[in-house]
């Protein structure tokens, strides 16, 4: 999470003081089923503000079509947050199935492929979905979501965050 070519990636959306606030390994197994819906991350962030904040997604295995890599809807970001449904799909790996409530164009999603070591950023309001692993490996990531030191956590009231880069004047 050192790297200079992350940090400073990200410095080029958010600015040059930059915490991670959570991050966790995705391994999605070949078993052609599990997939995660169309969804925008900020639904369940509970954040104070939509803007100084970046999802990282780091890919571990090959992010393929076959593997179910992450699909996204170009530009929109812009739509800002739209509402959701839970679903009991037991096949979608979200806590609550969280679902858009709005048609999805799929012939306009763009495919997040990536080799290992290779990374994407977005925004979380970007809608994202990822599809079934059909492939013949499984399909490993981690995703952490980075902000800004002035950002605040409205859902837990000790959260915390750790500074990776610059300064934080706003008490983590």
């Amino acid at each position: 999470m050192h790297d200079s070519r992350i940090l400073d990636a990200v410095e080029d959306i958010i600015g040059p003081d930059l915490m991670v606030c959570d991050g966790a390994f995705i391994i999605k197994e070949v078993d052609g089923t599990s997939h995660i819906s169309w969804h925008q991350d900020l639904t369940y962030w509970e954040l104070d503000t939509v803007n100084e904040q970046v999802s990282i997604w780091f890919a571990l295995s090959p992010a393929t079509p076959e593997s179910g890599t992450m699909k996204f809807m170009p530009g929109s970001h812009r739509s800002g947050q739209l509402s959701h449904h839970a679903t009991a799909d037991d096949a979608n790996t979200l806590p609550r199935g969280e679902t858009l409530d709005v048609e999805i164009d799929e012939s306009a999603a763009v495919d997040n492929t990536l080799r290992p070591g290779q990374m994407s950023l977005h925004h979380g309001f970007t809608f994202h979905a990822s599809m079934p692993n059909v492939s013949s490996d499984r399909r490993i990531g981690f995703n952490a979501n980075m902000i800004r030191p002035s950002v605040r956590q409205l859902r837990v009231e000790n959260d915390s965050a750790m500074l990776l880069h610059g300064t934080d004047d706003h008490g983590h």
